[in-house]
């Protein structure tokens, strides 16, 4: 039965996503085929994947403190130790069709590129270039920072991006909603040291 479900969920997800795997989570977890399924899972990347990383964080970082870091020191450098996926198939397939509507949407408005260009989009290294993937240049997809804490990343890992816990962390200046930043530097105002660091 997983092998039937997972077939027909294999179409819409990335490839390397090992959705039989996801689904055994799922009913290990005590969920059952019946049921509402919750297809995510956290996975470990290997080692080779912390240097692209590391290279776009530190491409996306701008040393400059600002009032959002609230008199905390701007670090040197951010450093990234470990790089996990998180692999979510209700929030890639919403993503995924969000994304075909903004295609759909440019293309009839015949519209310029992005000026100034996003920090992260000018980020010319191979290796990164390759990790991250391609984009869809049509609908104008970037990648981009989002800091919180580590309770909210584990929240958002576990459950999706909530809107309505939108603010409560630090405030919603621009309103309700999910903000990102194309600065590593700036995403990492937002985010709050771990007690185990």
């Amino acid at each position: 039965a997983l092998r039937t479900v997972a077939a027909g969920l294999r179409a819409d997800l990335p490839s390397e996503w090992d959705v039989c795997e996801m689904l055994s989570a799922n009913n290990q977890k005590g969920g059952s085929m019946s049921s509402s399924v919750r297809l995510v899972a956290t996975v470990p990347l290997p080692a080779e994947s912390v240097l692209p990383m590391q290279r776009l964080i530190d491409y996306a970082f701008i040393r400059k403190t600002t009032r959002d870091r609230r008199g905390h020191e701007l670090p040197l450098r951010l450093e990234v130790s470990e790089v996990i996926g998180v692999r979510n198939a209700a929030q890639w397939c919403e993503y995924s069709q969000a994304r075909a509507n903004i295609a759909r949407h440019e293309c009839q408005l015949d519209t310029e590129s992005l000026v100034p260009e996003v920090r992260t989009a000018m980020v010319d290294d191979a290796l990164t270039k390759d990790f991250l993937g391609p984009l869809d240049e049509q609908a104008r997809e970037r990648w981009l920072f989002h800091g919180t804490t580590a309770q909210a990343v584990q929240g958002i890992t576990a459950k999706d991006f909530r809107i309505d816990l939108a603010g409560s962390h630090r405030g919603a200046l621009y309103g309700r909603g999910v903000y990102f930043a194309e600065c590593s530097s700036k995403a990492d105002e937002y985010a709050e040291e771990s007690s185990d660091g």
